[in-house]
């Protein structure tokens, strides 16, 4: 759940071509939030308030084999650290093909994570809610396949279907020694789909 106008990012990117068919993509990015205050005012009362700066590191690399003419391999891993001691290693892989001019199939694997957010982290308040040093960060692992077809100059159709697994959701949840309310990871979730598109864009 970011933010709509996140925090500016300094990064960079490169690639080498190693081989005729094989290229290697690196890069990473430092964000530096150097303020991050939160408030809960209610009328003339202040029931929360702090400053809590942190920053992210992030890093990754991916390789891209091309052994025949309409065939890519894709393979990779990305780590991003926080200073509030949340880091994840997060591989992604996938295979594209175009077994006719007009055919592309495409499937895919990919790990990513979430971070607690400031108020997730370190929202407390009297009588009421409590603070979590036991949170830990969202996980997703994403399986997706997908069949794109090309039906004449401006009409495509695909279908694809996806299976989402989702582990350490961040939820509210009620302490039974002493109904305080915190912020508490689920055990895990999981989403099959199946997706149509007609697209279709015409003269005029």
């Amino acid at each position: 759940r970011p933010m709509s106008e996140p925090p500016p990012m300094h990064g960079t990117e490169g690639w080498w071509d190693v081989l005729r068919r094989l290229r290697i993509t690196f890069g990473g990015r430092i964000q530096e939030n150097v303020r991050a205050d939160y408030r809960y005012i209610s009328g003339s009362e202040t029931w929360f308030e702090g400053d809590f700066p942190f920053s992210l590191v992030s890093f990754y690399g991916q390789a891209e084999v091309r052994p025949m003419s309409g065939l890519t391999f894709l393979g990779g891993l990305g780590r991003d650290a926080y200073s509030t001691s949340f880091s994840s290693v997060m591989p992604h892989a996938s295979v594209i093909g175009r077994p006719f001019r007009s055919t592309t199939v495409k499937a895919v694997y990919a790990e990513g994570f979430r971070a607690p957010n400031v108020y997730e982290w370190n929202y407390e308040e009297p009588d009421l809610q409590k603070r979590n040093p036991s949170l830990k960060p969202e996980r997703i692992k994403t399986f997706e396949g997908a069949v794109e077809q090309r039906i004449s100059g401006g009409l495509f159709a695909s279908v694809s279907a996806y299976h989402y697994r989702f582990g350490d959701l961040i939820e509210y949840s009620i302490d039974a020694g002493d109904s305080m309310l915190f912020f508490g990871n689920l055990q895990r979730l999981r989403t099959r789909g199946l997706e149509l598109e007609l697209n279709g864009r015409f003269d005029g």
